[in-house]
């Protein structure tokens, strides 16, 4: 109950929606275009990773978020 109230007030806030979904997108464009020649990671494709790393870090900075409204009311 707690999250489904945070989540609508999210979307209601425009500027925690824009940062919910835009964050994400620009971190990936950011780490695509200075990490990706950098690593090495043998046969496996570098999205691979990053991808994984950037699902991982949207969950941790979303329920981050969702903890301070539920401890704020």
């Amino acid at each position: 109950i707690m999250i489904r109230r945070s989540s609508t007030h999210i979307i209601r806030n425009t500027d925690q929606l824009l940062g919910t979904f835009v964050q994400p997108i620009m971190f990936l464009i950011l780490f695509t275009a200075v990490f990706s020649s950098a690593i090495p990671t043998g046969n496996i494709s570098y999205l691979d990773f990053l991808m994984a790393g950037i699902i991982v870090q949207t969950i941790a900075f979303g329920s981050t978020t969702t903890a301070i409204a539920i401890a704020l009311k």
